[in-house]
C-alpha cells in the first residue's frame, strides 16, 4: 500500500485551526474529515464489498441500492447516488487511483460527505 514508507499528505495537516491567522486554513483539516477518509483507506467502512465479506456473501450479491456491486470506487466514482456529490467538485478527476492525487482537504471533504455510503 505505501511502498516508499512515506506519511500521507493527509495526515501532515493540523487537527485544530490556526487561531488568528485565517490566511493559513489551507493547512487546517477538521478531524472528523480525516477520520472519513482514513475508514475508506482502511476499508474500516460499511460498503456491502466488506460487510458481505463478513455474511460470506459471493461478489456478486453485495449490491449498492443502485443495484450495481458495492465497492469503494463505484461509490465514489460511478454510483448514480453519489452524483450529486461529484458535480459538486467539477475539477476532480473521480477515477480510481486519480482521485487521491487531487488535494487533501479536497478528498476529505468529497470522502466526508461521501461518508453516509461508507
Amino acid at each position: 500500500m505505501n511502498p516508499s514508507l512515506c506519511t500521507n499528505p493527509l495526515y501532515l495537516y493540523s487537527p485544530q485551526p490556526p487561531l488568528g491567522n485565517t490566511d493559513r486554513l489551507d493547512v487546517y483539516l477538521p478531524e472528523f474529515h480525516r477520520i472519513s477518509v482514513s475508514r475508506l483507506r482502511l476499508v474500516a467502512h460499511n460498503l456491502k464489498v466488506e460487510t458481505g465479506r463478513w455474511a460470506h456473501l459471493p461478489p456478486e450479491q453485495r449490491l449498492c441500492p443502485c443495484n450495481s456491486i458495492q465497492t469503494e470506487e463505484q461509490v465514489v466514482c460511478h454510483c448514480p447516488l453519489t452524483l450529486p456529490i461529484r458535480m459538486s467538485h467539477p475539477n476532480v478527476i473521480f477515477t480510481f487511483p486519480a482521485f487521491f492525487d487531487s488535494p487533501p482537504s479536497i478528498i476529505c471533504q468529497i470522502v466526508h460527505n461521501l461518508s453516509i455510503y461508507l
